[in-house]
């Protein structure tokens, strides 16, 4: 996936959509790993891994969440002022 940064996100910024796409993918392929494997060792680092990618994950949406609050109210101050 190609980033093309428009810088006009108004809260829906490209770099953090296919940020976003890459950990959920990473997460299905790294559970479609560990739904194979039997062996306690090797689950246990792919189940870290997808902890990791997961916390990446919440991480990614707070701070999409955070700009989008930020973004609506910059939008807002703006209105007033218009």
């Amino acid at each position: 996936m190609e980033v093309n940064c428009v810088h006009s996100c108004n809260g829906l910024c490209n770099a953090l959509n296919i940020a976003e796409h890459r950990e959920l993918s990473a997460i299905k392929e790294y559970h479609a790993y560990l739904d194979q494997c039997n062996y306690p060792d090797v689950r246990f680092i792919i189940q870290e891994l997808i902890d990791h990618h997961q916390k990446t994950l919440k991480l990614l949406q707070e701070k999409r969440a955070e700009l989008s609050e930020k973004l609506n109210i910059l939008d807002n101050i703006n209105e007033s002022f218009g």
